[in-house]
Order: C-alpha cells, then sequence, then structure tokens
C-alpha cells in the first residue's frame, strides 16, 4: 500500500475533532451578515471541503452534529416558552 492510498484511507475513517464538532453543534444554520448577500457559511465551505477530499466519516459526523444543534436550539427555545406561560 503506498503512502496515497494510506492518506486516503485515513480521510475516510478520521472523525471530527471536538472543536469541529463543537462549531457544527453551536451554529448549525446558516448566518448570512449581510442582507441577499452570496457568501456561503463556514459550514458550508467544509462540507464541500470534506466531499472534495473524501472525508466520509466527517460528511456525516458534521450533519449529526447539525442536527443536534436544531435540536438543542428547539429544546431551549420551547423551555423559555413553557417557562414564560407558567410565570
Amino acid at each position: 500500500m503506498t503512502e496515497a492510498e494510506r492518506n486516503l484511507e485515513n480521510r475516510k475513517i478520521k472523525p471530527l475533532s471536538k472543536s469541529e464538532w463543537l462549531t457544527y453543534f453551536f451554529f448549525p444554520l446558516k448566518s448570512e451578515s449581510y442582507i441577499g448577500s452570496k457568501t456561503k457559511s463556514f459550514n458550508e465551505i467544509e462540507y464541500e471541503r470534506f466531499k472534495k477530499f473524501s472525508f466520509d466519516k466527517k460528511q456525516k459526523e458534521s450533519a449529526n452534529a447539525q442536527g443536534c444543534g436544531c435540536l438543542f436550539y428547539l429544546f431551549i427555545f420551547l423551555t423559555l416558552i413553557i417557562i414564560k406561560i407558567i410565570y
């Protein structure tokens, strides 16, 4: 097995680092700095990079972290609404 083949295999199985996972978790949605801007969010740029360089496991984990982040914010939002209704 050559060095290039080993690197390709390592790319496919390498997981997200903790800081990458937390970035996808806390910023799951696209945030635009200007109205109508055509800029891409950090998450979109990184996802395209994962796809380009065959980081298969990172692609799956980033989608999972984004989903967990959306659920987290939904839970916080619903909790705040319930607290507001009660008090």
